[in-house]
């Protein structure tokens, strides 16, 4: 699921100066924190290197000072799925670089891997645990709870979800010395389409009694990055304004303060009174962040508390790192990163959606509707599922075909997953330049494309880098848009459909989590995205209680409520199976829910089982698209 976005503060480093199309991601290398005086002298610096592997993880982290021998060392480990249970243990250690820290991770296929960390130190030894329990309740997203034990007390973590994952609900609970957990606080965060946290509110039990505490609301600019969260305590029976925090960003769209307020009550007004500052310097790659805070009317240094520096995904460990018992006690008021850029993933966010039509050479249509629909996993890889499904709009020859597709995107290449070779290969080489070429295999066979020029798309503000690119027999050659995909056809249709001649017209519409982002001269975009999510148009075989319809293979009522009613066309011929076939129910990624035998022409299934959501019914070779609310 997506990350909430931290209350702290948020670093985009967006573009590159001498890359000004490309997206891409800062990944610090050397860190000189110092600690400076009130007059602007240096008193000390603590220098940290940090090692990437040759697919660009994370792999050590170094630290020491130029004033004593305090030094050390972190390793760190890529998560090869999801845990099942971990520990941390906190060790007694005099003697230099000895282990002090070291955590155990079990995972659900058995692998178990280490982080240690090597300092001197001297601390008192004590061990943390924590159990992972998922459900896998609903269609794009997992249940998440966590349990978390201490030697001392345990707490408990119960995450819950409702109105399709835009609100998310956390139940904290503590045990102590009683024998049973009692409610602690109460988190509920609200999200918009795009999943972006709107609200934030913090209930906690008072006197036995659950009562509101705070509540934080979060406001975004055009550009959907982060304007400000401000905080509010509840107070007799109201609201009162106590914090702020608001971004400032550069015409890069890339954070150069962060400033923090307090209200005041005087002058019904925010009284900014803390910042931090980002200063980028392209040339040499380096970013300077300092801490100042305000006494009186001037700015004076200000001390680094452990904030999170970088709010992206893939800089988790190296924030972990500079955060871990290192930093924060030291009076450092200033950081010097060294950074190297690599290509920002676009990524594919579960709720994107594409529309092309194809025109076959009988005139008939077909439109393929593309949607990124949950995470799998495969050869231990963490790829998103695409389900494409072909449906053709004639009347007389309605008829959806459908396919699960697995893509995902790692160091500016995405990755297809190839059913007949078992094996990920590249369908989209985002770094590739003018001249450069890359195989494209569809089952046993294969393309090669060749970039022809490398120029910019531009759409609605929005900047990025495209690849002309061309091939042998014609079958691919278009425009790939980075973040987008192929401008003709997303996956190379021409190998995966060889039934009959037709012609791809070309991405029509592109959505991200129900925002309409792009559509080519189409003023019907939004009947379209309407008609292929379930509101269809009625025909003469078609109840008009609103149903799916493919062939002689009618369901309805669509959307559905505890049972569906499913008319067919049963087989005549003389065999066992004689007035009777069979039927089958799976989700967006292909599993199979529900399955069982049709004995009339007009039959009822129950479906109470299922949650509210999208899902197919394929019936005598027919399938049909269904929702249940």
């Amino acid at each position: 699921m997506k990350k909430m976005i931290s209350s702290i503060m948020i670093l985009t480093i967006a573009l590159c100066a001498k890359a000004s199309v490309y997206d891409s991601i800062a990944f610090p290398d050397h860190v000189i924190a110092r600690a400076i005086s009130n007059s602007g002298q240096i008193t000390t610096e603590y220098i940290s290197d940090f090692i990437y592997g040759t697919d660009g993880q994370l792999t050590n982290y170094t630290f020491y000072t130029t004033t004593d021998d305090c030094q050390g060392s972190f390793s760190f480990y890529e998560y090869p799925n999801k845990p099942s249970q971990s520990s941390f243990e906190f060790y007694n250690s005099v003697e230099p670089m000895t282990i002090y820290e070291k955590y155990t991770f079990q995972y659900e296929n058995g692998i178990t891997k280490h982080k240690e960390a090597w300092r001197y130190a001297d601390f008192f030894n004590f061990h943390y645990y924590w159990d992972y329990e998922y459900e896998n309740l609903h269609l794009c997203q997992e249940d998440y709870r966590s349990y978390e034990y201490h030697d001392v007390y345990r707490t408990r973590h119960v995450y819950s979800y409702s109105d399709g994952y835009k609100t998310r609900i956390d139940q904290y609970y503590e045990y102590y010395d009683e024998p049973e957990p009692y409610l602690s606080t109460v988190t509920t965060n609200h999200y918009n389409n795009r999943q972006q946290i709107l609200t934030s509110q913090t209930d906690s039990n008072q006197s036995g009694e659950i009562i509101p505490n705070s509540l934080r609301t979060y406001t975004y600019t055009p550009l959907k990055k982060t304007d400000s969260i401000i905080t509010q305590n509840y107070n007799d029976g109201t609201w009162v304004n106590s914090k702020i925090a608001h971004y400032v960003y550069d015409s890069l769209n890339r954070i150069v303060e962060y400033q923090i307020g307090t209200w005041s009550v005087d002058d019904q007004n925010w009284n900014i009174n803390q910042k931090i500052i980002w200063d980028f310097n392209d040339e040499t790659q380096t970013l300077t962040i300092s801490f100042r805070k305000k006494n009186g009317d001037e700015w004076e240094w200000d001390k680094f508390r452990g904030q999170s520096l970088f709010n992206d995904s893939r800089l988790y460990e190296w924030q972990r790192a500079l955060n871990s018992c290192f930093y924060g006690g030291r009076d450092v008021n200033q950081f010097e990163i060294s950074m190297h850029y690599d290509r920002l993933e676009s990524g594919f966010i579960i709720g994107m959606e594409w529309y092309y039509n194809i025109i076959g050479d009988n005139g008939s249509i077909t439109y393929q509707h593309l949607e990124c629909t949950a995470d799998t996993t495969i050869n231990e890889e963490r790829p998103k599922v695409i389900v494409r499904s072909n449906t053709q709009y004639d009347r007389d020859t309605l008829f959806t075909e459908v396919t699960h597709e697995y893509v995902y995107e790692k160091n500016g290449k995405v990755y297809w997953w190839n059913k007949d070779l078992e094996e990920f290969t590249t369908l989209y080489d985002y770094n590739a330049e003018a001249g450069d070429e890359w195989e494209i295999k569809v089952g046993a066979e294969s393309i090669m494309v060749h970039v022809d020029s490398v120029g910019v798309f531009e759409y609605d503000g929005d900047t990025r880098k495209m690849l002309h690119i061309s091939d042998a027999g014609n079958i691919f050659n278009g425009d790939i848009v980075v973040g987008y995909g192929h401008m003709t056809s997303f996956f190379p249709e021409k190998l995966m459909r060889r039934d009959a001649s037709f012609t791809v017209n070309g991405l029509r519409c592109y959505w991200v989590e129900d925002a309409l982002l792009y559509h080519n001269g189409d003023e019907d975009c939004d009947a379209i995205y309407s008609e292929i999510h379930g509101v269809d148009e009625d025909s003469p075989s078609t109840p008009s209680t609103g149903s799916g319809t493919a062939g002689t293979l009618v369901v309805y009522p669509n959307p559905a409520n505890g049972v569906l009613t499913v008319s067919v066309r049963l087989p005549q011929c003389d065999s066992p199976t004689t007035g009777q076939t069979t039927y089958r129910i799976t989700n967006l990624m292909g599993q199979t829910l529900l399955q069982g035998r049709i004995s009339s022409e007009t039959h009822q299934i129950d479906i109470p089982t299922l949650p509210a959501g999208m899902y197919f019914i394929s019936v005598g070779g027919q399938t049909v698209k269904f929702v249940v609310k």
